[in-house]
């Protein structure tokens, strides 16, 4: 949960759920990458509600969810909800899991 609910004057506020897709751990227990499967890096892939529960769980837990597009041999990954992002046309090219997340990031 990344957000609980409010209780405003005569109504409640929803509570905002995020569930990442995968979620990858090193053998300590810390978390590697948070990848969220997309089928693009477009606004119609990735809507603002989406790139909103990013940005909240990348505050909430320190780490960005990496929206990721599988292909055949390889996946591009982008860390969404930070100030730093790439680009569409640029995202990072993966073979595994075994790299920084911080090389999602635009430098």
């Amino acid at each position: 949960m990344l957000e609980d609910r409010h209780e405003l004057t005569g109504f409640n506020t929803r509570k905002v759920i995020y569930t990442p897709d995968v979620v990858i751990y090193d053998d300590s227990g810390h978390i590697l990458h948070v990848y969220d499967v997309k089928n693009g890096f477009t606004a119609y892939a990735i809507d603002t509600s989406v790139k909103l529960r990013f940005t909240l769980f990348a505050a909430k837990y320190g780490i960005p969810v990496e929206a990721v597009v599988i292909r055949k041999h390889d996946f591009k990954s982008i860390a969404m909800g930070i100030t730093k992002q790439r680009s569409a046309k640029e995202p990072l090219i993966c073979r595994d899991v075994f790299y920084d997340w911080r090389g999602a990031m635009k430098l």
